[in-house]
């Protein structure tokens, strides 16, 4: 929001100075960028500033020039909020072509406002970002808790206690007599149905696969291990779903310039803002380092060159970093020639006459100042283009991000689903399990189970001691 506001500002300053001139090219060519900076800021920052709107106004005051009755300039410190400061930047630019040119140089801008905003802003934003991860890593210790209880308090006690059933009931076969044994097998031989009508057992019973005696010593440790597999599944889908969204978010939040001006510089040259370090980013060469025009090739190869004030067409294609660094020189030197440190005070900072448009015409006959004149339009063209490659690379971290946490998620997903899938086919083996073992029990004849007491003692009682 500050690098569209400060380009209005700039090219507001530039393009008053060239009404002033009558240069009416560098105004055709900068009003379609002012109006895109205006929709720009319409569509994208007025929803974000508008719920700040009762917001205290900021303690940095503005300064406003306005017309008065007498034909002569009035000024005034107002002290407004972001919201209020940028619709009246929005009213203010929209307007630029009907106030007069002595008005319009009057204007003068302090960022401090929309620093103070754009502060409020990402406090609010990290402390709604933190809420979310607490929320996250709440569902995520709940989920886990969950799983771990499911196993120990669920599909683990289920597995070995059928297991122990099964091995403490088929260990009561060993007192069965031979004879009875051999009784069974041969009326087995016989024909099943046979035995399904005397002993009342289901010829369903019959389709059962599973098969005690016939798993191997690998099976049987998979099936007692199926209980942790589960719980396995469980614990990485949750940490699937949960951990790209905290790592991510918290890397998109950080590609999101909320800081100011030289914090930004900083942070992007150190590569501490979420992308790689400027100076390790090769791509921004041919703009920061090479030799060439910022602007179309044909605005480079057609210029005006102006010796007086160095402008020259090897100036304007000086790497960016180099042509920033004339254009500070520069500035330099109009701040030493200007003496302002003679009138650094508040009654200085504007005038109530007519004065400051003679003393701003009169700059022209500087060449300092001519030199900035010409070369802005070239820095912002740079750093326009600056500002959509780091945008670009921005947006393009920030697609890979959601598209893996997507792909992860999905595979989340499929975790889940294969561990409830899992959770089901236990239990259904379990019960088809118990019902084996109760066909098994109950195909024995009424006058064997008689004969031996441990086994009466076992049907009637369910106890498996064996005095």
């Amino acid at each position: 929001m500050n690098y569209n506001v400060h380009n209005i500002i700039s090219r507001a300053r530039m393009l008053t100075s060239s009404m002033a001139l009558g240069q009416l090219n560098i105004l055709q060519m900068n009003l379609p960028q002012i109006e895109n900076y205006i929709s720009i800021i319409e569509e994208e920052y007025i929803p974000i500033l508008k719920k700040y709107i009762f917001y205290p106004p900021s303690e940095h005051p503005i300064v406003i020039y306005e017309p008065n009755s007498e034909e002569s300039t009035k000024s005034e410190y107002v002290n407004l909020n972001g919201y209020e400061l940028i619709k009246n930047i929005i009213v203010w630019t929209k307007g630029l072509f009907k106030i007069s040119p002595e008005e319009w140089i009057g204007r003068y801008y302090y960022f401090d406002v929309i620093e103070e905003s754009m502060k409020i802003l990402y406090n609010d934003e990290i402390a709604s970002q933190n809420n979310k991860i607490l929320i996250l890593y709440i569902f995520t210790g709940v989920l886990i808790a969950l799983s771990l209880l499911i196993n120990f308090l669920g599909l683990t006690p289920l597995y070995n206690n059928t297991r122990r059933l099964y091995d403490k009931t088929m260990g009561m076969f060993k007192h069965l007599l031979k004879g009875s044994i051999n009784d069974m097998v041969s009326k087995f031989e016989i024909c099943i149905e046979s035995i399904t009508e005397t002993y009342d057992i289901s010829i369903d019973a019959r389709k059962n696969k599973y098969k005690i005696d016939s798993q191997t010593y690998l099976s049987r440790n998979i099936k007692k291990m199926k209980g942790y597999v589960i719980n396995f599944l469980l614990i990485a889908t949750i940490l699937c779903v949960t951990i790209p969204i905290i790592i991510k978010n918290n890397s998109i939040v950080k590609n999101v310039n909320y800081n100011m001006n030289a914090k930004v510089q900083k942070q992007l040259y150190s590569g501490t803002i979420g992308l790689p370090s400027t100076k390790d980013m090769r791509y921004l060469d041919s703009l920061i380092i090479e030799q060439k025009c910022k602007m179309d090739e044909e605005s480079c190869a057609n210029i005006e060159e102006d010796m007086t004030c160095e402008y020259t067409e090897s100036i304007v294609k000086l790497g960016l970093n180099e042509l920033i660094d004339e254009f500070l020189d520069k500035m330099k030197v109009i701040l030493m020639k200007s003496k302002i440190k003679n009138i650094k005070n508040t009654q200085y900072i504007y005038y109530n006459d007519h004065n400051f448009i003679i003393k701003a015409i009169s700059a022209y006959t500087t060449p300092e100042f001519l030199f900035e004149l010409n070369i802005m339009q070239h820095i912002l063209a740079g750093l326009e283009k600056f500002d959509s490659i780091l945008y670009n690379n921005i947006y393009e971290s920030i697609r890979t991000s959601v598209i893996t946490l997507l792909i992860i998620t999905i595979v989340g997903v499929v975790l889940i689903i294969s561990a409830a899938l899992m959770t089901y086919r236990t239990v259904v083996e379990t019960n088809e399990s118990l019902n084996e073992l109760v066909d098994i029990i109950f195909i024995i004849p009424q006058s064997t189970i008689n004969m031996i007491p441990q086994f009466k003692r076992f049907i009637e009682t369910s106890s498996f001691e064996e005095e």
